[in-house]
């Protein structure tokens, strides 16, 4: 049974993607690596497949200083907007992966989209 809210959306934004093997001594300058949207469509692909498995290595795919943008619109159609960095996403997913495990509940990404900028590319999609 999944408990979540139907109209629950969310729209991310990724501004530093961790699309190369990422390492905790890396630097934050994030001109550093190269990334295009392919490398972005992979990061997506390898994000829904940790999460649809209940893996916490998806907190890997995301650099500490990444920049992570949530705007969330509740039932009443009231939305919220939300900015962490990607170390305090982690601990997010660290806190709520048990709970979700337990419920099956499964993001399901929509209208996903890419943007490319000078060194990094922002990840746009409706999740469920």
């Amino acid at each position: 049974m999944n408990l979540r809210l139907p109209s629950i959306i969310a729209l991310f934004a990724i501004a530093a993607l961790a699309c190369a093997p990422h390492s905790p001594a890396a630097p934050s300058d994030t001109t550093a690596v190269s990334v295009n949207s392919d490398d972005a469509r992979k990061f997506v692909e390898r994000y829904e497949a940790l999460g649809a498995a209940f893996d916490v290595a998806v907190m890997d795919l995301y650099r500490d200083d990444a920049r992570i943008l949530i705007t969330r619109t509740e039932a009443n159609g009231q939305a919220r907007k939300m900015e962490m960095t990607g170390k305090q996403f982690k601990d997010l997913i660290r806190q709520v992966m048990p709970a979700a495990r337990r419920l099956g509940d499964v993001d399901h990404l929509t209208e996903i989209r890419f943007e490319d900028g000078k060194a990094s590319v922002r990840v746009f999609a409706d999740r469920y």
